[in-house]
């Protein structure tokens, strides 16, 4: 079953995240953030193993093992109860980080529309902040 989707793209502070789980809280609509996926991973399973071993060296974890923990993380949400493909729209947050990423995915999401959130730049001075968009 391909899911379907609305991916959510910006840098670190932009407000995705915010906005992401604001959709998620509006029944039909399913949050996933690839940080929660990390954060939510048993180290004792081999992708745990492996997901140490690279950012336990400072490394991004290869998107081959990164799409995985997405995937096993998905059905576990599916098993569980708490997103349901045949009724809910994925609110993706955080993957895909790149066009790698993306491909792999393809077999797994139909888009249905993507979304990209600006950076705020601060110029600080002497007196105070200047924020711009």
């Amino acid at each position: 079953m391909k899911y379907r989707a609305f991916l959510i793209f910006g840098a670190p502070g932009s407000g995705k995240g915010t906005q992401g789980r604001i959709l998620g809280s509006i029944p039909g609509f399913f949050h996933l953030a690839c940080g929660d996926v990390f954060r939510a991973l048993d180290l004792r399973t081999e992708l745990g193993r492996a997901f140490i071993y690279y950012s336990g060296k400072g490394e991004l974890v290869p998107d081959d093992i990164t799409i995985q923990l997405w995937q096993n993380h998905l059905q576990n949400m599916v098993t569980l109860g708490r997103f349901k493909p045949d009724i809910d729209h994925l609110v993706l947050d955080g993957i895909p980080r790149n066009v790698t990423q993306a491909r792999i995915l393809e077999s797994d999401l139909v888009v249905k529309k993507c979304f990209t959130f600006p950076a705020l730049i601060a110029i600080c001075w002497w007196s105070g902040c200047v924020v711009a968009l």
